[in-house]
């Protein structure tokens, strides 16, 4: 069920004329509770869909189950007209969408999850490409600002994330599938969650991979600094812990190549979200230690200025920094 899910959503994903619209009619279509889009413009647009998925016993009902969000933030899921179709960064919006048409066939099939869930990604099908020695296909850059969309994929009401991403121009984890990463919270990066490690193994049967992460992949990506992707850094004033789904590779591989979508590898990723939502619905799965968490912090205090772009005095210059007030706000600049 969940290869016919990817099925669907590469079909409509896979396409020139693929947009925020087009996703939304497909999920309001498979009986999604609210479907939208956000257009966001730079050197061309991306379109930020955000769908709601109601629980059986979910907030949004009245109930108690915690809320999950699943997010897939790319650069692009193509790069038209330089690369003809899918890219591979495209993945991520696949296991996303197809995490979302799973839940809601299940639910039509009397086994709905306990807790609300909100299915996050961006559509960009042209996202702007650009030569680079030693590169090819090209390059591609994202189309409108990075870090402001990122903000966008937060959705404030969630106890926790799931942040699906591609990492296969790396050499950390080289393996087919993915793997998943140490939980982060507030700015901490925390031991991988036990629980996680679990599920992994129950949806492949296999011994499970971590994606190794450092405190620089935690930090907004544009402050200079060297960094893996931005799996698991998120905005400033979000408290609530994430586990990365990072989609890899046995090779190093160009993300923003055209055919390398292989579903059979990256359906393991939509059961692991699917498991996810089920067990963390029912209060059976854990991000962190949250008693652990308590003594982290009170004996070595809060690490939330690093979810900034750092301290004024360090900022490039008082123009970068004017723009990084106005742009995401003074809190983001400590």
């Amino acid at each position: 069920m969940s290869l016919r899910s990817a099925i669907k959503a590469q079909e409509i994903l896979d396409s020139a004329y693929a947009t925020g619209a087009e996703v939304v009619a497909m999920f309001e279509e498979a009986g999604a509770d609210e479907a939208t889009y956000e257009r966001l413009k730079g050197d061309g647009f991306t379109d930020v869909v955000r769908v709601f998925i109601k629980g059986c016993n979910g907030r949004s009902s009245g109930g108690e189950a915690p809320t999950l969000d699943i997010s897939a933030s790319l650069v692009g899921i193509g790069a038209r007209p330089a690369s003809k179709g899918l890219i591979g960064d495209g993945d991520a919006a696949i296991v996303a969408c197809a995490t979302g048409l799973r839940l809601l066939d299940m639910r039509g099939k009397g086994d709905g999850v306990d807790g609300d869930v909100v299915i996050l990604m961006n559509i960009t099908g042209a996202a702007p490409s650009f030569e680079a020695e030693g590169h090819q296909p090209p390059e591609i850059g994202c189309p409108v600002n990075f870090w402001l969309m990122k903000q966008k994929f937060v959705d404030g009401t969630a106890d926790a994330i799931l942040d699906v991403n591609v990492a296969r121009n790396d050499r950390y984890c080289k393996k087919k599938g993915f793997a998943i990463t140490p939980t982060v919270k507030e700015g901490w990066l925390l031991r991988v969650s036990e629980d996680a490690l679990d599920v992994m193994e129950r949806v492949t049967g296999e011994m499970p991979a971590v994606m190794p992460l450092s405190m620089q992949d935690v930090m907004p990506t544009r402050n200079g600094i060297w960094f893996l992707n931005d799996i698991g850094a998120l905005p400033y004033g979000i408290d609530s812990p994430c586990i990365g789904v990072a989609l890899c590779s046995p090779i190093v591989t160009n993300p923003f190549g055209p055919g390398m979508t292989n579903l059979t590898e990256i359906e393991p990723a939509i059961r692991f979200c699917v498991e996810v939502a089920k067990d963390f619905g029912q209060r059976r799965f854990d991000f962190y230690d949250k008693e652990e968490f308590i003594k982290i912090v009170k004996l070595y205090g809060s690490m939330k200025h690093l979810q900034t772009f750092g301290r004024q005095s360090d900022v490039v210059s008082q123009a970068m920094f004017r723009e990084l007030v106005e742009t995401y706000g003074p809190d983001m600049v400590k």
